[in-house]
This record gives C-alpha cells, structure tokens and sequence, in this order.
C-alpha cells in the first residue's frame, strides 16, 4: 500500500490550526495562568513552541516541552511525539521510541495513535512488517472516525492492494473525504473521475477535484492540473499555465513535476529558456529516482531526447496539439523513453505544429514560433519567430501578446517599435498574464518605451508576484527594500525576496535596473 508519511505535527499543527487559537491568546499568559500545569495547557505551549521556532535550538526546545506533555500522560501529545521520532522532526528518527509512544496513546484510545500503529506496523518500523496487523490497526482507527485511516483503507480498495479491489467500497470512503475539502482525497476523486472508474470518463469533473486539491496546497493536484493544462482537459491549453502548476508541484518536492520543469525550461516551453536551472531540476528528480539520470542531463543526446516536450499526435480533422505526458497517478516510464521521436523526425515535428498553426489554432500559433526562436526542429529564425507572435497575439493570445512586445521593444526579428510593444505588453497584462503584468512593469521601472513611473511598476510587479511570478516577486521586493513606488517595507521586502529567491539567481539584466535607482 502506497501511503505518503506525513509529518503529524507538522500537518495537525503546523497548517494554522494552532495560529488559529493562539490568534486570540496571550502568550504570555501560558507562564503566569494558574492552569499552565494543566496537560492541554502544557502540549498547547509544546504547539506553539513548534510553530513559533526559527532554528533548530527552538525546535529542540519545543521537542522537550512536546515530550514533557507526553511523559504527562496526555495522549495527543504522546501520538504527536511519536511522529516527531518517526520523521525525525526536533529530535533524531527512532522507530523503536515512536512506537512506544503511538502505543502509550493508542492504549488511552487516540484513534490518530492506532492508525499510526497500522503505519508502523505495514511498514516495519521499530516492528517486524505484519500486513495482517496493520490491517486491523487501520479497520480499528476507520471505526473510530479517524480520517487517515479512512482515506488509507479506500486507497487500498481502489488499487486493490493488501485487499480484493472494489471500487464502490473505495468511493464510499474517499468520496466523503473529498467533500469536506481533504486535499488528498480531492486529488484521488480526480484521478477516478479521469480514468472512467465510475462508469466512463468525465475530464470536467476531474479538473473539478484536481483544481480544489491544488487550491488547498496538495502537490498532485497542481501536477495533475499542470496535466490537464498540457493536455487541453476541459480548459483551455496553455503551456504557460501548465509550467506554472508543475512548478507548484516541483517546489513542494514533486518528482514528475521537477522533471517536467526542467524539460519546459530546458525548451523554453511556456517559460523562458534557461538550461542551467532545468539541469538542477532534471538533477532533483533524478535523485528521487525519476528516471535514469543519462535522461536526466539535457548535455546528453539521450536528454535532448528526453527533453523533447513537443511530441505531438496528429489526428485527421485534429482537435489540439497534444504533449505526451505522463498521468500523475501513472508511472509508465519504459512507454515514454520510446515514444520520443529521433532527430530525423524534428521535421515531421515541426510541419505538424505548422500545419495546426495555418488551420488558425492559437496555441498551436505560438509553438512554431518559440521553434523557430529556440531553434527546435528547425534553424533558429527571429523573423519567423516573430510573426508567428505577431499572429497569434493579433488572435487574442496573452501569452503571445508579451513574447510580441518583446520582439517589438528588443527589436527581434522585426523593426524596434517601443509604443507598439507597450501596447502589447499592456494587452497581455490586462488579461491576467503573469509574464505581461512582470514585462509591463519592468518598462515602467525602467522608462523603457514609457515615460518612468515607479508606483505603476509596483503596481504590475504586485499583479504578477501574486502570481508567483519569481522575476517580479524579486523587483516587488527590492521596491519595498528600496521605498521605489512605494512606502519603504522592510518585512514586505523580505517576504517577496525571500520567495524569490527559491527560483535561482535573478538574470543581470534585472538587478542592473535597481543599481541606479
């Protein structure tokens, strides 16, 4: 049985349920009430210890006031510590300790300590594996409510792992789950919703869940739904949004995701080409052990062919392009590695894409033209490159309507036009587009084609930063830093700053333009 092991007390405590008491409580409080000693009071404090800690001397500390709660008898604490000694969060992992303490809280009936047990036990730590008792762990914990072991026991139904197959028991308990808004569950509604498991397939009420798994965090619903982007399931395709949700993804430690991150990024693919950041994803999903490595490194022919997103399956009266990609739920690794055409194919590739393009697919309108610019399929060619823009973004695209401005402002493939590319950085904007919103706001930062106006760059910079747009986070941040555009934040500052440095080192281009403000 496939179970993800989740880090309890970062989970329970961790995702704002605490904050969300102590939001209304004085800390302070907790060293003068004459109920401190109670044991609620003393594994409250262990919480917010833990929430509040910003180094590892904090994390210690509140390890020890978890435990002290813990050795107080209270059962919470005691099932919370043991999953401290299982993820080794505050204190070294110890299986041995961490079944001890799921058993002293089991035993006082802490429906989260039995279903902890059953993990251990289906796993074997700090115990021999024992299927059989895990099982029964698991049964026990479902009748008390508990819903780990719920979602736990409809996995195993549905996949028929440990137990016969049977859908309907799976649904009766998954289902339930993903309406109270259980991200995990929401995604595995998804995943049946898209393999027809209720009868037939229903792409719309798949994107459905695996948009509310990714709206609560859950990092298979962002890959999921950066699948459903790629694909074109009942939204509208857009690379640019499926890089987005892989990166989501990619970020929260999804291997599939940092693959299909570096292969974008690699091929410049909905995002702007940068070879070195798609070797060190391609590196970290490697060492998760996605995919042999020789296909990781795009230095390799067996990489380039790896990387090789823009397979695309023609049909006769065709609908959309579509990328061959792997289904979040399915790991069908041999059947990619052959599905990648060889060189000689590159034209056959590229005659497809076009052939789409001149039918007036939009999408497919832009995909020649970042070919042409990447040189992909073809010899790199600016002029062509741009007027498949030019088309494109004259139909509406906003994702074509940036990549012509760029062409216009920087001159590219067509005669430098500064007002015209504002004009369409503008219109790409407006429509939402996080690259538009960034690109529109660097001229105004840098009066590049518009008179300077620093307070209408932040305004744009905020737009696209909301949208986890790393380049513009970075200039928000420095505009705070800075008081440009802005009343000077020094915490706002940090906070944009510091999320924008989870993407790499910023280009030169963009920290030269705060070096004369």
């Amino acid at each position: 049985m496939k179970i993800i092991a989740r880090s309890l007390l970062c989970l329970i405590i961790l995702t704002g349920v605490v904050s969300n008491l102590f939001s209304q409580i004085n800390v302070d409080d907790f060293y003068t009430s004459s109920s401190q000693d109670s044991l609620k009071e003393q594994y409250m404090l262990a919480c917010y210890m833990f929430e509040q800690s910003a180094d590892e001397e904090d994390l210690s500390a509140a390890f020890q006031a978890l435990v002290a709660a813990a050795e107080s008898g209270y059962s919470i604490a005691q099932s919370d510590l043991g999953g401290c000694y299982v993820d080794g969060f505050g204190t070294e992992v110890d299986y041995e300790k961490a079944l001890y303490w799921f058993r002293k809280s089991a035993e006082q009936g802490e429906a989260r300590a039995i279903y902890n047990l059953g993990y251990c036990y289906e796993n074997g730590l700090g115990v021999e594996k024992n299927i059989d008792e895990a099982l029964g762990y698991y049964q026990a914990a479902v009748e008390m409510g508990q819903e780990d072991a719920i979602f736990t026991m409809g996995t195993a139904y549905y996949y028929g792992t440990y137990v016969e197959k049977d859908i309907d028991k799976a649904l009766q308990m998954i289902l339930p789950l993903a309406e109270k808004g259980i991200p995990i569950a929401e995604n595995l509604m998804g995943v049946i919703q898209a393999e027809g498991d209720l009868g037939e397939q229903d792409l719309d009420e798949a994107v459905r869940w695996f948009k509310l798994a990714a709206s609560h965090g859950w990092y298979e619903g962002y890959y999921n739904l950066g699948v459903a982007y790629e694909k074109g399931w009942s939204v509208e395709q857009s690379y640019s949004n499926a890089f987005e949700m892989y990166e989501k993804a990619a970020r929260l430690g999804h291997a599939q995701a940092q693959y299909w991150v570096g292969a974008y990024l690699d091929e410049g693919i909905g995002v702007e080409q940068d070879k070195e950041q798609a070797k060190i994803w391609y590196q970290l999903a490697a060492e998760q052990g996605f995919v042999n490595k020789e296909y990781m490194d795009p230095d390799t022919d067996a990489g380039r062919r790896t990387a090789l997103l823009t397979v695309i399956m023609v049909t006769i009266g065709s609908f959309m392009l579509i990328l061959i990609t792997f289904f979040a739920y399915r790991n069908h690794l041999n059947k990619r590695e052959s599905a990648f055409p060889d060189k000689s194919e590159d034209q056959k590739l590229f005659e497809a894409v076009s052939a789409l393009a001149a039918e007036g697919d939009v999408d497919a309108t832009i995909m020649p033209g970042d070919l042409y610019d990447q040189g992909v399929s073809v010899e790199i060619n600016h002029s062509m490159a741009c007027e498949q823009y030019r088309k494109a973004a004259h139909e509406g695209n906003p994702n074509a309507q940036w990549r012509y401005g760029g062409c216009l402002m920087h001159g590219k493939g067509t005669d430098k036009n500064d007002d015209e590319a504002i004009e369409y950085f503008r219109k790409s904007a407006e429509q939402g587009c996080a690259e538009g919103q960034f690109q529109l706001g660097f001229a105004y930062l840098k009066g590049a084609g518009v008179e300077k106006d620093l307070e209408e760059a932040v305004k744009w910079f905020k737009l696209a930063a909301e949208h986890d747009h790393k380049k513009a986070q970075y200039c928000l941040g420095r505009c705070y830093s800075g008081g440009l555009g802005v009343e000077q934040n020094h915490g706002e500052a940090v906070k944009w700053m510091r999320s924008a440095t989870k993407a790499g080192a910023m280009p030169k281009e963009i920290t030269d333009a705060f070096e004369t403000e």
